[in-house]
């Protein structure tokens, strides 16, 4: 898979996001297959009940090498602390601070 194949993956995967910029900022992403982003991207567009998935990815490029159950559970226990309108007006900064949190300490918020 050439590097090319796996920028045009991502910027699919994840639409109106400067993918160059994403993987300048995090190139070990590019040492993934195409399978591994397309899968890894569609999971942590769906994380947050927010319309800038795409953004905050792009802006923490290194959350798609964390496990999915790790996100997931990060998620949950968001979700679970949170209301759904708080969540949605977190800033950008913010809602990336929070999914960088290991779930074993957001699971404290409970």
């Amino acid at each position: 898979e050439t590097v090319r194949r796996k920028l045009e993956e991502l910027s699919r995967a994840l639409p109106s996001v400067d993918v160059l910029r994403m993987a300048y900022r995090h190139p070990t992403l590019l040492r993934r297959s195409t399978d591994f982003l397309r899968a890894r991207s569609a999971a942590a567009l769906g994380l947050l009940p927010r319309n800038d998935m795409p953004q905050l990815v792009a802006a923490w490029p290194a959350i798609l090498e964390v496990s999915p159950a790790e996100l997931d559970a990060r998620a949950a226990s968001l979700r679970h602390s949170y209301t759904h309108r708080t969540i949605i007006h977190w800033s950008r900064k913010r809602a990336v601070f929070m999914l960088r949190t290991p779930s074993a300490r957001l699971r404290r918020l409970e």
